[in-house]
């Protein structure tokens, strides 16, 4: 370092540690995002499974009742 004698120690180190800092705050907010982003994933999995699960039942129903089926749909429309 060609211009490390013209910088006092205290001031480098204190850099140093600024730095540190400032690396261990970007590593908390980067694991931060990554678990939000695996608990967003596995929600929407979760509501895809039960969006799904909705939808079999609601044909099921559908193919022993028809009628019901239709009378239901006609009360969402209001």
């Amino acid at each position: 370092m060609i211009l490390g004698w013209l910088i006092p120690g205290w001031l480098r180190r204190a850099a140093m540690a600024l730095g540190a800092a400032a690396m261990l705050a970007l590593g908390a907010f980067t694991a931060g995002k990554r678990e939000a982003r695996r608990d967003a994933k596995a929600k929407a999995a979760e509501d895809h499974i039960k969006t799904r699960k909705e939808i079999d039942d609601a044909l099921e129903k559908s193919r022993r009742d028809g009628g019901a089926w239709h009378d239901r749909l006609r009360g969402r429309d209001k």
